[in-house]
């Protein structure tokens, strides 16, 4: 993908990793929509970008990713001003209490974000192909232990991807989840505040830095050959998940 020209949604783009893709297409040139629901951030992050990369190459739309409504219009609002869509990155995630609107958020609207991304770029609608980046986590990798809700929202996002291996390679659509360690970003600053003893789980993790999730979101973004992958960042640096599926024999019971 040339990354100069792409045309990129990015949900939960006002902070943290989101705020760290969309400047990394804006520093290469492309146009990029940030899709929020905190409509404040979203200002403040938009007037910063339009200072250094030009109001032209972005745009804010507020955005329920949870809404199937929200989220087409975001799509659709963005291919109508722009023609196409290259690059949706599924970011906006959170830790919340209620579990089942934390499967909506974590997991649901990443499913749904997806569909209706290729549904876009697919030559039927006008779309030329494009890139889609799921953003998941390393523990959706290791199990989680103090949040297992959360914890298997992001295997849901890992298995989901992976699934979809080479399922739109005819529409030259490529599928990927990127699952980072624990980075301080605002969400994890306000659930340490929530919950200290979340220190000593980030410690056994590993903390990496924002700059570093971003590199390994541009790794996904640039990389054509990568299709159903899921790319880990932790303190180890970039490394591609391979599952090891061992047959282990199991002991009759006593």
């Amino acid at each position: 993908m040339k990354v100069e020209q792409c045309i990129a949604l990015i949900t939960g783009g006002s902070q943290g990793f989101g705020k760290a893709f969309s400047r990394e297409i804006l520093r290469k040139g492309g146009k990029v929509t940030i899709v929020d629901i905190d409509d404040t951030a979203g200002a403040k992050t938009c007037e910063e970008f339009t200072k250094e990369f030009g109001a032209e190459n972005i745009n804010y739309i507020h955005c329920d990713v949870t809404d199937e409504g929200s989220f087409e219009n975001a799509l659709t609002s963005t291919v109508s001003k722009h023609g196409r869509l290259d690059l949706l990155c599924n970011n906006a995630g959170g830790v919340i209490k209620d579990a089942k609107k934390l499967v909506e958020l974590n997991l649901t609207s990443v499913i749904r974000g997806t569909f209706l991304g290729i549904k876009h770029m697919k030559a039927a609608n006008k779309g030329e192909g494009g890139c889609i980046i799921n953003v998941g986590s390393l523990s959706g990798i290791i199990p989680l232990s103090i949040n297992p809700v959360y914890s298997a929202t992001k295997f849901g996002v890992v298995g989901f991807t992976r699934s979809l291996k080479n399922a739109n390679k005819g529409e030259n659509i490529r599928v990927n989840c990127l699952c980072p360690s624990f980075a301080l970003t605002p969400m994890i600053e306000k659930a340490l505040e929530a919950r200290p003893s979340l220190r000593q789980t980030m410690d056994e993790f590993g903390i990496v830095p924002i700059d570093d999730v971003a590199r390994g979101f541009m790794e996904l973004v640039n990389d054509e050959s990568k299709d159903g992958e899921v790319l880990t960042v932790t303190v180890e640096g970039l490394v591609y998940f391979t599952a090891e599926h061992e047959k282990v024999p199991v002991e009759p019971s006593l």
